[in-house]
């Protein structure tokens, strides 16, 4: 893996993660997550703590935050949970989610040049569709596949191959673009290049570890790729 070793040029099909990748939505889903800690009178988990919780699902997060507070793995006590934690987060959603840099630059850019774009994330896809429409990112992606749509989510290459063949694109023209160790596997999954953001969230972890197949600190790194 070497630093921004991905020709832009290359790949007709841009596959988007949600969080950690384009949006920094940590501030949102922690809130969330201690509205929904605190109402049962367990501990906050705070947002450092949640931040490496995220990509794996709201069901995933859920199971590691129940862990956390009430060092419990009962079933029933985690869909009670996941159902109080996705209302919360329904009332929080985009308050406090932001772009990160460089994001709505080569979104534009890409559109501009024909590329087709679909976001890919673990999140519900109501959330996720919501989120997008809020922070103006709606219109650039054709397909919005969130953790529900399919039975299995990432690291599961279902949605990627799903998009591939709706957008009528070959796997070798499809670039999946995420920030973590699950998106990393998807693409492997699938067959398909990946880059990674440096800046994401990976569980805590460096993605430089995951061996993507490009790294970059900033989208607009791209524009002139």
């Amino acid at each position: 893996m070497t630093r921004n070793a991905i020709q832009l040029s290359a790949f007709d099909l841009l596959l988007f993660d949600l969080d950690g990748t384009l949006v920094d939505s940590a501030a949102d889903i922690a809130a969330a997550v201690d509205d929904t800690l605190l109402a049962r009178n367990w501990p906050a988990a705070g947002v450092e703590r949640v931040r490496s919780w995220v990509g794996n699902g709201s069901r995933k997060l859920i199971e590691r935050a129940v862990l956390f507070a009430a060092n419990s793995s009962d079933a029933e006590l985690l869909n009670a949970v996941h159902n109080d934690f996705l209302a919360h987060y329904t009332q929080h959603n985009g308050a406090n989610t932001s772009l990160f840099p460089g994001v709505r630059e080569f979104l534009q850019h890409c559109q501009a040049i024909n590329k087709k774009m679909a976001c890919i994330t673990n999140k519900p896809e109501l959330l996720a569709k919501a989120l997008l429409q809020q922070l103006n990112l709606d219109s650039y992606f054709s397909i919005v596949i969130g953790g529900d749509t399919f039975p299995q989510r990432k690291p599961d290459p279902v949605a990627l191959l799903y998009c591939c063949e709706k957008l009528t694109t070959p796997i070798e023209r499809t670039l999946m673009i995420g920030d973590s160790e699950t998106d990393v596997k998807s693409a492997r999954n699938a067959g398909m290049k990946v880059l990674c953001v440096s800046y994401g969230y990976n569980h805590g972890g460096a993605v430089a570890a995951t061996n993507p197949d490009g790294l970059i600190d900033d989208f607009r790194e791209l524009i002139s790729v």
